[in-house]
């Protein structure tokens, strides 16, 4: 006897996209004669069309999937989403089109978005907000399909399946950042609490926590929850919807699934703090990531044991056999005239961009650049080593640190990073600038100066300059982000501000070299003094690179 899904009426056993094309030609078989068989579209053409923008989300988002760990999990959204709309699948409603024009109309002002968000994208891959609008534009035409294929109960029945890649779309930067301070500030005090409980002195110090001799443990991103947070949000709108919970349902598997992620990162900073106070900074080392893997499993676990249990109450069959869908007989859903046009503009936006740039890209001039003349042994400095986290975290193509003490008792920290030109050299370079990284370092900003020009090595150099607080003591951060190649306007480099993001595009550049110099004055409060000394050193210390040919 054959198995159920096999037997049955429902096409279980179907694919995702052999789904949707049988859908396609079930809501055209027609068994009367047709009026214009010229504009009956092939069912593979609007798959294809709604493939295409999958792809170009896919990738725009693949950068950050790739060089953010936070963000990893992407790369299963989309398969995820294809899985969910195949268990969907069988128990589909019956298949009523929605009328064409409106919906024409508003597809078309959809894909027309698509040209300049792609120029956009271009110049400025970290900009998440277009990368936002962009995923909105893809996942709104594909509602309008599923409408146009299957009318209000298609799109009732398959919404899920259709916004789930949102999850794996980076959150804006205020937002993360919030969350991510949050969670360490968070996780910092609870660890400091239970280990003076424990009879071991501890003192928070931001996201740091201070222990006996000296010792020092971050909190950082990895230990403070954020990564099991959002992997833990992603895990549970997928469980919620393969077992097809109902909204309070779904609700506390979330909330459950964060609390134990949450309580499991606190177990693991105390784990990391018990051990570096035993064991040293080594024995730390050594269990920093296996702790992360074991907490990210067991969260999941846990995630799953809940879901099952929750099954019993508020789930449904996920192989439950449906009735196969009654076949309507509309007019044309998808006429081939439109269907071959929305290609040829898919294809045309992918063209033009890429013309835009190239033709840019053949008229530029190479502006000269700079680097940092390391003053070696004098005046006591010395090299500082780049923690391999920072390393793996950067991904920089060259980088130096150094640190010395000035005659006024001030301490100067200074850092130099180069990224070669590429397509994630803008993401990686401008994620990680002062007002994101110093407070990881139980530094508080207290102040934002804005952007100050400094005359050096023949150039008119830009930096951010801000004023934190570091353990009482003030502390001047000047922080300068360049990019090679650029078309300077009177001298000034870019502030990367939104508009300096829409001027990129039409000087047509994209995936520059990205360098950054980063100047830190602990002790040094006086806000005109520290300007001298930072335009003195930098005339001293920089010095202009040849332009090198393309």
């Amino acid at each position: 006897m054959l198995p159920r899904w096999i037997s049955g009426p429902a096409k279980v056993g179907v694919g995702p996209s052999q789904a949707f094309v049988l859908a396609l030609v079930s809501v055209q078989a027609t068994p009367e004669p047709a009026t214009d068989t010229r504009s009956a579209a092939s069912p593979w053409l609007p798959v294809l069309l709604a493939a295409l923008l999958w792809a170009g989300l896919v990738n725009q988002l693949r950068v950050e999937w790739s060089i953010n760990l936070q963000y990893s999990f992407g790369w299963g959204v989309p398969f995820m989403a294809l899985y969910l709309f195949w268990k969907r699948w069988p128990d589909r409603p019956e298949a009523t089109p929605a009328p064409g024009k409106v919906l024409w109309a508003v597809l078309g002002v959809l894909l027309a978005m698509l040209f300049p968000l792609r120029l956009l994208q271009e110049a400025n891959p970290d900009w998440r907000l277009v990368s936002w609008i962009y995923a909105l534009v893809v996942v709104s035409s594909s509602v309008l399909l599923v409408l146009r294929t299957g009318g209000t109960s298609w799109l009732k029945h398959f919404i899920l399946p259709v916004l789930f890649i949102l999850v794996a779309v980076p959150w804006p930067t205020p937002l993360e950042q919030a969350v991510i301070q949050g969670l360490m500030r968070g996780v910092a005090a609870v660890t400091v609490e239970v280990m003076n409980w424990l009879g071991v002195p501890a003192i928070q110090r931001g996201n740091l926590i201070q222990l006996p001799n000296n010792q020092i443990v971050g909190v950082s991103e990895a230990c403070s929850g954020v990564r099991s947070f959002q992997a833990t949000l992603m895990a549970s709108l997928f469980l919620g919807e393969l077992y097809r919970f109902g909204f309070i349902a779904r609700v506390a598997l979330f909330l459950g699934g964060v609390t134990s992620a949450l309580f499991l990162n606190i177990c693991r900073s105390l784990l990391l703090t018990w051990v570096n106070v035993r064991g040293g900074k080594q024995s730390f080392d050594k269990w920093h990531d296996p702790a992360g893997y074991v907490v990210l499993g067991i969260s999941f676990a846990v995630l799953w044991v809940i879901a099952s249990l929750m099954t019993r109450r508020h789930g449904r069959s996920i192989v439950e056999e449906a009735e196969a869908p009654t076949r309507v007989v509309p007019t044309h859903p998808f006429p081939n005239l439109l269907m071959c046009g929305a290609l040829g503009w898919l294809v045309t936006v992918e063209v033009a961009n890429e013309a835009w740039y190239r033709i840019h890209e053949s008229q530029v001039q190479r502006q000269p650049s700079w680097t940092v003349n390391w003053p070696g042994e004098r005046d006591g400095f010395k090299m500082t080593t780049i923690p391999e986290e920072s390393r793996l975290l950067l991904r920089y193509s060259k980088g130096q640190g150094g640190e010395w003490r000035r005659e006024d008792g001030s301490v100067w920290m200074m850092y130099f990073f180069e990224w070669s030109p590429g397509r994630a050299a803008a993401q990686l370079a401008r994620n990680h600038t002062p007002e994101t990284c110093l407070p990881a370092g139980g530094l508080e900003i207290r102040d934002d100066y804005g952007i100050e020009t400094f005359e050096a090595a023949g150039l008119v150099i830009p930096f951010h300059r801000y004023l934190f607080d570091y353990h009482g003591r003030p502390c001047q951060v000047f922080f300068c982000l360049w990019e090679d190649k650029l078309k300077l306007r009177g001298g000034l480099g870019d502030d990367f501000s939104r508009f300096s993001r829409f001027q990129a595009v039409l000087r047509g550049e994209r995936q520059l070299g990205q360098r950054v110099l980063e100047v830190a004055m602990v002790g040094e409060g006086d806000k005109l003094t520290a300007r001298t000394k930072m335009e003195e050193y930098l005339k001293q210390q920089l010095v202009q690179e040849s332009v090198k040919k393309p």
